[in-house]
């Protein structure tokens, strides 16, 4: 019985909290929340989500007014940092030294950036698909960016 109650409260930590533990105990059982809509890590449900919200994301940058944004399934967080750069967070996994993170971010100037990076000198980033790539050259820290139209880009960036 007591076997039962710790498999049960294992589940619980999984699936309620999106937390790992229960994953190690249970073969990734956590992953099921990975599959949530406000945890988007595809890229093409990414780049479909902007498309078929993107008279809400052209008029969020308008009239700066970003916040408006968190109300579309599939967007989980939005920062708006101190360069200008709003990152429009739609999802993550992992943990400490194998994260990933997944969105939307706008740029009024069109930076080559990742939201959690400083800018980038574009000779640094390589062509890769639609987008661009770029490689820490002191880590294994990588992010991608591909941009989708007037001052967005969809991004990933992995840790």
């Amino acid at each position: 019985m007591k076997k039962i109650i710790v498999l049960l409260m294992i589940c619980l930590l999984s699936v309620g909290c999106g937390c790992q533990l229960g994953g190690m105990f249970l073969g990734g059982l956590s992953r099921i929340s990975d599959s949530a809509p406000d945890n988007l890590t595809d890229r093409d449900e990414i780049i479909a989500l902007f498309h078929d919200n993107e008279t809400a994301f052209l008029k969020a940058a308008e009239t700066n007014s970003f916040d408006d944004l968190l109300s579309i399934y599939g967007v989980s967080h939005v920062y708006v940092h101190d360069n200008g750069i709003v990152d429009i967070s739609c999802g993550g996994k992992g943990m400490g030294s194998n994260t990933h993170y997944y969105g939307i971010y706008y740029s009024e100037t069109d930076a080559m950036h990742a939201p959690n990076w400083d800018d980038l000198d574009p000779a640094s980033l390589t062509s890769q698909g639609e987008g661009f790539f770029f490689k820490d050259s002191y880590g294994d820290d990588t992010f991608y960016i591909e941009p989708l139209v007037n001052h967005y880009y969809y991004y990933e960036e992995h840790y």
